[in-house]
């Protein structure tokens, strides 16, 4: 059965949404195609989220309901906000997946706004094939939607591009018990498992210029891999570039950059365990001053709600950079 569309409750979608949209076909929404709706904030756009009164409370039981989950989104210390976040989490009688997305968009916002408004229709569409062969399907997805937009790009001279982490949960139809996970990630934005105890699972893998497999793929290609020194660093700190451009070696976008750089995605599959708290999804702008360690505390202390929200600012104080998102969901409501 495919994903609903339908219910605000069920539907989180991000915002400052100003690519042009007859460029690619609009996908169903939950706001009827209004763009004064799907243009404000997504701070203001959470549903199936607690409730300012309730933000405090988490269910007790496991329910047949959406997926508890809340996503903290800010801007920073960048003068734009190039991440964004996405989320289907239907009841279990419309659909036993649930769809959580980040994107961190680089060298401005069109690809990470792309993304935010297809890649979870692409997955969430034919459902079946998805869970017939699920790392063929999301890396076949990705790759079209890159397609579609570097031919955009192209066509516009537009050279930005974007990470995405996509987490795919899948729950017992008759119990609604959290079963599979899927990650698939493009890029530098995490997924971590955050267990009962305190330990914490990465799902994803950090596409680097420093890994070694990736230098050589690049390589392969006929590109290479050149360490760039940071002309405004007094000790003259660099970091090693694709082309001596871009500091991650797979993204969407960044259509000149291709195919040294490729949207083919890591999927890793996790049997969901009972002591499997949470699932965090994150930019890079979190993890350049929150420790994975520190995820896992905030999160089993605080909820998904008020977790996502503190370390957000936690990272903001500890002088992060770059805007920051982090999106937390409850994998099984029964342990709290």
């Amino acid at each position: 059965m495919d994903a609903d569309r339908g219910g605000l409750e069920n539907r989180a979608v991000s915002g400052a949404l100003e690519l042009q949209t007859e460029a690619f076909p609009a996908p169903v929404d939950a706001h009827g195609g209004d763009p004064e709706a799907l243009g404000a904030l997504r701070d203001e756009m959470r549903w199936g989220e607690v409730s300012e009164d309730d933000k405090n409370e988490t269910p007790d039981v496991a329910s047949s309901g959406p997926i508890w989950h809340h996503a903290s989104s800010i801007k920073g210390m960048r003068r734009s906000m190039e991440d964004r976040f996405d989320v289907l989490a239907p009841a279990i009688d419309e659909s036993t997946l649930s769809f959580f997305a980040v994107f961190d968009g680089h060298a401005g916002g069109e690809c990470a706004d792309f993304l935010s408004k297809m890649l979870i229709d692409a997955c969430s569409n034919d459902t079946e094939s998805l869970l017939e062969d699920p790392e063929a399907f999301l890396k076949s997805r990705f790759l079209d939607l890159d397609d579609r937009f570097c031919d955009y790009a192209a066509s516009t001279d537009h050279h930005d591009g974007s990470t995405a982490v996509l987490a795919v949960v899948e729950r017992e139809p008759t119990t609604s018990t959290p079963m599979n996970l899927w990650v698939a990630n493009t890029g530098d934005s995490r997924a971590l498992v955050v267990r009962k105890s305190g330990t914490v699972k990465e799902l994803s893998r950090e596409h680097s210029p420093q890994d070694e497999e990736e230098r050589m793929r690049i390589e392969d290609e006929g590109g290479f891999v050149k360490y760039v020194v940071n002309p405004f660093s007094a000790a003259g700190d660099g970091t090693l570039r694709v082309n001596g451009v871009l500091a991650m070696t797979r993204a969407f976008g960044n259509y000149s950059m291709k195919p040294f750089v490729t949207a083919e995605p890591d999927v890793a599959r996790r049997k969901i365990r009972k002591d499997d708290a949470y699932i965090c999804l994150a930019s890079d702008g979190l993890n350049e001053t929150v420790t994975d360690e520190e995820i896992g505390q905030y999160l089993l202390q605080f909820g998904a709600h008020k977790g996502a929200e503190k370390l957000s600012t936690l990272a903001l104080e500890r002088g992060s950079t770059d805007n920051i998102t982090v999106l937390a969901a409850q994998l099984n409501p029964s342990l709290f």
